[in-house]
């Protein structure tokens, strides 16, 4: 434990606000998984808005809204529940170069994306009560303000465990420039660079 912590303090001050990271970022997470304290196929969909607004550099808080759904009754009352959390998004990596595609400009990026992990506090109706979730995942820079990659996410509500892994989706915005980017290297930064 004593060496973990100078890492993730050394990953924090290392890694500015890049640009591939926006003010605001929506991502939807659907998955699948199953249920570790019982045999049950479990489904899901996650929406989450975390944002970078408050200057906390690779660190960007978060809300989320949930569904989780299974054929065994006996698993969730009423097959389903909803809920929602608090939690703090962190890209642990990032890329700065740009994203693959960038319709309309001339600009070329690649796929590298960004490596994020993320909690939350949790709560869910229907007698689940409150809990935590945790994800690990990897988005892929293709098409400028879409990133899309895997994710895993373990979550414990209640005396519910449940695994589930799948794709997330996410779309930044607003679409900005920041002042420092240069990806095409002409020593032109920011919204001046027009090619």
């Amino acid at each position: 434990m004593t060496r973990v912590a100078p890492l993730l303090a050394a990953l924090l001050v290392a890694a500015p606000a890049l640009a591939e990271q926006s003010k605001l970022n929506l991502s939807i997470e659907p998955a699948v998984g199953a249920g570790l304290n019982r045999s049950s196929f479990i489904s899901g969909g996650w929406l989450r808005l975390d944002t970078t607004v408050f200057g906390l550099g690779p660190v960007a808080p978060s809300i989320e809204v949930f569904g989780i759904g299974s054929q065994n009754t006996t698993y969730l009352a009423r097959g389903a529940a909803f809920g929602a959390g608090i939690g703090v998004h962190l890209r642990l990596l990032n890329d700065e170069h740009g994203y693959l595609f960038n319709p309309g400009t001339q600009a070329t990026g690649n796929a590298l994306g960004n490596l994020w992990i993320e909690a939350h506090f949790i709560g869910a109706h229907g007698g689940l009560g409150v809990g935590f979730d945790a994800s690990l995942g990897y988005e892929f820079s293709l098409i400028d303000g879409l990133q899309i990659g895997p994710f895993g996410k373990f979550v414990w509500i209640g005396d519910h465990r449940m695994m589930l892994g799948g794709l997330t989706f996410t779309v930044g915005f607003p679409n900005e420039t920041p002042t420092d980017y240069d990806p095409d290297n002409d020593g032109i930064k920011g919204a001046a660079d027009k090619c």
